[in-house]
């Protein structure tokens, strides 16, 4: 996607599609409840055809739906590949910089992770943007994995609606069912998904195994993370496992790796095997493998985010330094 510092481009948008025709597209409009006069669309697959017509278009700004679907006249692979991805992405760009009109480009995204192939366009474009979410949820994050205009760090948090997206200015307690606050087996974390803190529900299950060798079950954490954690339990507390399977998931399917989760995480586990319910508290600290709870990265953030949500007790490092701000 290239970026623009000209201020008289119109403010009108031309939606390429190279899959869908138009009756399908005005279809989802209408569903959507989308009825603008600033949008132009046209269907096209042939570089060249959407390049000539572009041309003649004055909008300023081009959705391309999708990069994978169109081909050029002058590569003979089919279109998708590798050749012509690269070949067409950098028409793309060349266009974007001697008319000054933004480009957006939708790509595909491989079994592997990367956008219409081995990171193609992430190499060729100015901005990457990736959308997330669970199917079986109704959430969606926006990231951007590169950008050269601004920071990597912020994210967009999107509800999907009957309507299409609605932006979630402000989720607060919005991955979390505070009617589980009574429940044993259940732990309140503080998580940054970019820049922005976001409370999260640590579940947990210990139940005495059946067979010789323990099960260990994690979703949203990496397995290896439990097995870790659990290990630390048994050599640094009063929390022995060894004769129990342990499952752990992270409420409203979503996926952390971070260590700041660690402390939460723990409490849930404990909370399970000794069946007490933790209340309105909220851990926030990494584990090490000497059985220290340590600060985390955005420490400060959190806690502050935990203190606007009306938490009064946040369970902490030692020595964290942190500012309680009323």
């Amino acid at each position: 996607m290239e970026n623009s510092n000209q201020k008289n481009i119109p403010r009108t948008a031309t939606y390429v599609s190279a899959e869908e025709n138009i009756h399908q597209i005005s279809d989802r409009a209408h569903r959507l409840g989308i009825a603008n006069e600033h949008i132009r669309i046209f269907t096209a697959h042939t570089l060249e055809d959407i390049i000539e017509t572009l041309e003649r278009d004055t909008s300023g700004l081009v959705v391309i739906d999708s990069v994978s679907m169109i081909s050029s006249l002058d590569v003979s692979s089919q279109s998708g590949s590798i050749t012509q991805i690269r070949y067409v992405t950098e028409v793309f760009m060349e266009f974007s910089k001697r008319t000054g009109r933004s480009i957006i480009l939708i790509g595909h995204v491989t079994k592997e992770g990367t956008i219409s192939g081995p990171k193609i366009l992430e190499h060729l474009v100015d901005t990457v943007l990736f959308l997330e979410g669970s199917k079986y949820e109704d959430y969606r994050i926006l990231r951007a994995l590169k950008n050269r205009f601004g920071p990597t760090d912020e994210i967009g948090l999107f509800r999907m609606a009957e309507n299409g997206l609605v932006d979630i200015a402000n989720p607060g307690l919005e991955f979390i069912d505070q009617e589980n606050e009574h429940l044993s087996g259940s732990a309140l974390g503080i998580t940054l998904e970019g820049n922005r803190p976001i409370v999260i529900e640590i579940e947990a299950l210990s139940t005495y195994t059946k067979f010789g060798y323990p099960k260990r079950s994690a979703r949203g954490i990496p397995n290896g993370k439990i097995d870790l954690l659990i290990a630390v339990l048994s050599k640094w507390s009063d929390t022995k496992l060894e004769s129990y399977d342990v499952y752990v998931n992270v409420a409203r399917g979503l996926s952390i790796s971070e260590p700041g989760i660690d402390l939460a995480t723990v409490a849930a586990i404990i909370s399970s095997k000794n069946n007490k319910p933790l209340g309105r508290k909220v851990f926030l600290g990494e584990i090490s493998l000497t059985g220290i709870v340590k600060n985390i990265f955005g420490l400060q953030k959190r806690v502050d985010e935990a203190v606007k949500l009306g938490f009064t007790e946040i369970i902490l490092p030692k020595n964290s330094g942190v500012k309680i701000k009323k």
